[in-house]
């Protein structure tokens, strides 16, 4: 999978009423499933969501003049916008594929301790008479993270257990 950047300009920008109208447009129109997302700037606000580390990445996959950081976030959006706005005036693509992932953590993805643990597996995945077969056993379905770090579980567990969808993690309502 990839992302994808498309450059429009504010003209072109200003026939959607929103971002997202015109990402889902553009994602639309580009018909390839192996892109997982589209960013279409229009500004070099667009590019607020980007990471430092991410400015960088995207600025080196499409400068010929790599560059090693920015002084600050503010100063890579703008060099960032810059350079595509110059390719796009010197007739180059406009649209380039990139494995950069330019997507900070969403903090909703992060483990909170008041979280109601799920089970999603009947039967313990993990080899049996291991430590983790063990603190895996302490695991009641409804239980808060919380609970379950005071019976011997870690958060280090919740992640790895979350990530290989052993169990999911749903808000308290």
């Amino acid at each position: 999978m990839t992302k994808s950047i498309v450059l429009i300009n504010e003209e072109q920008a200003k026939a959607f009423p929103s971002k997202e109208a015109a990402n889902d447009f553009v994602t639309s129109a580009e018909g390839d499933d192996r892109i997982q997302s589209i960013t279409v700037i229009s500004s070099a606000k667009d590019l607020e969501d980007y990471t430092i580390s991410g400015l960088v990445d995207t600025y080196n996959n499409f400068s010929k003049e790599p560059v090693k950081k920015f002084p600050s976030k503010a100063n890579g959006s703008q060099r960032l916008y810059g350079l595509l706005t110059e390719l796009t005036k010197e007739g180059q693509a406009v649209r380039k594929d990139t494995i950069v992932d330019t997507t900070p953590p969403t903090p909703s993805t992060r483990t909170k301790r008041n979280q109601i643990i799920k089970l999603l597996v009947s039967e313990n995945p993990k080899t049996q008479g291991s430590a983790s077969f063990k603190r895996f056993a302490k695991y009641k379905d409804g239980m808060s993270v919380q609970e379950f770090i005071k019976v011997g579980g870690s958060l280090n567990d919740v992640n790895y257990d979350k990530k290989k969808e052993f169990i999911k993690l749903v808000d308290p309502s």
